[in-house]
């Protein structure tokens, strides 16, 4: 076992250290397979990780990406769907995505002729393969690599239970919602000290840790309102005032998709921001941009649009496979009295899921966003960031 460190001032590496991009290099010139497990990736990072592998010949490789479940940034996506059809075509290997949870580990393990002969382990997602040497943000990232045969072959296991247990192939990568990034115009009067930046709304890990590091003291804790499976089977009409199933809500306009969705903020909780944005910062790192609307500012808003808030909310328990998507309202309600609760969201799926209740933690961050003034103009303003979570 060896020591694998970042080279960033101040703590640059000395003559007998090694960086773990110099072990990464020095291990695939030596490897036939290559099997990566890693929560983040980069767009940069995917090209250099290609050309590695066309370098050294490598003629097997398996890269799971673990953190984007809840939404992959497009530059991302468009990289994945690319290297994903090369390999397709030359037979050199896959890319697969974490669908059943949050993979947050990060391994590498290093393969001649059958056998692992190496790994490493440590906090380096793929981008350490393509460090910003112009960010002045760069995180510090610290790694072993692992020699033992015995260790080896369970963290070979453990990657091969990933794969079979929660993944998918890249090729179904359309299931999973794209998510842009926040523009960031660098006009606010915050220092920007005390701002996430453009960079760091990317959907990287940075940006929740960061965001985490700063937390205050004010919490809200939201209950997410949903029937009781018992009350749907025996046919009450509880779907009402359970704005998580407004999907199933009577509609002359257009029909709904089954992942719309709304939340409702009660009148109880004072603290919450009813009238100025907020931006939202997902327990995987995407960044929303949030304010309140309908009478009394009652009604919870994500970029706008009760679409996306249910691809959040609902996505989440599609993806951890605890339902499925029921596009039908007729397969909800039969002869217009009983409830059907094949799509229907109970209290019993949120408990199951971890997700009775919304937790918004307010940081000590802004980020600059438009709002609207007091004479309907669009203007900059700086906003406040909140760091979203669930419970049971």
């Amino acid at each position: 076992m060896s020591n694998l460190y970042s080279n960033i001032p101040p703590l640059t590496v000395s003559n007998d250290q090694e960086t773990i991009l110099e072990a990464f290099r020095s291990s695939i010139a030596e490897s036939d397979r290559l099997e990566v497990a890693v929560g983040y990736v980069t767009s940069k990072s995917l090209e250099e990780l290609a050309s590695l592998v066309e370098k050294y010949h490598v003629s097997e490789v398996v890269l799971v990406c673990g953190m984007y479940r809840d939404g992959i940034p497009s530059d991302v996506k468009d990289k994945i769907v690319k290297i994903q059809q090369n390999w397709e075509k030359t037979g050199t290997g896959n890319i697969y995505l974490v669908d059943g949870i949050t993979y947050h580990g990060k391994i590498y393990t290093f393969w001649k002729n059958n056998k692992v002969f190496q790994s490493i382990v440590g906090s380096a997602n793929l981008s350490a393969l393509a460090p910003n040497q112009g960010s002045g943000s760069q995180q510090y990232e610290f790694a072993v690599t692992i020699d033992d045969e015995e260790q080896n072959k369970q963290i070979s296991e453990f990657i091969h239970r990933l794969l079979d247990e929660t993944c998918v192939l890249a090729n179904e990568i359309d299931k999973f919602p794209v998510i842009e990034k926040v523009s960031h115009t660098g006009r606010g009067k915050v220092p920007a000290s005390s701002m996430i930046s453009d960079d760091e709304s990317k959907l990287t890990e940075s940006t929740l840790e960061k965001c985490n590091q700063s937390l205050t003291d004010k919490v809200l804790k939201i209950e997410i309102k949903a029937p009781k499976l018992a009350d749907l089977e025996q046919g009450k009409r509880t779907l009402m005032g359970s704005n998580i199933n407004v999907c199933y809500a009577n509609s002359n306009k257009r029909p709904r998709s089954w992942y719309e969705a709304q939340l409702n903020i009660s009148k109880n909780i004072k603290d919450f921001p009813r009238k100025i944005p907020f931006f939202i910062v997902t327990e995987e790192g995407n960044v929303f941009l949030a304010e309140t609307k309908s009478q009394g500012n009652k009604q919870l808003s994500v970029s706008g649009s009760d679409l996306i808030l249910g691809k959040w909310l609902k996505g989440r328990l599609v993806r951890s496979k605890l339902i499925k998507p029921i596009n039908s309202r007729d397969e909800l309600i039969s002869d217009g009295k009983r409830l059907v609760p094949k799509g229907a969201i109970t209290q019993e799926l949120l408990e199951q899921a971890n997700m009775r209740y919304l937790i918004l933690r307010k940081t000590k961050l802004k980020k600059e966003g438009t709002v609207i003034d007091s004479n309907g103009h669009s203007v900059l303003a700086n906003l406040d960031v909140w760091v979203a979570s669930f419970e049971a």
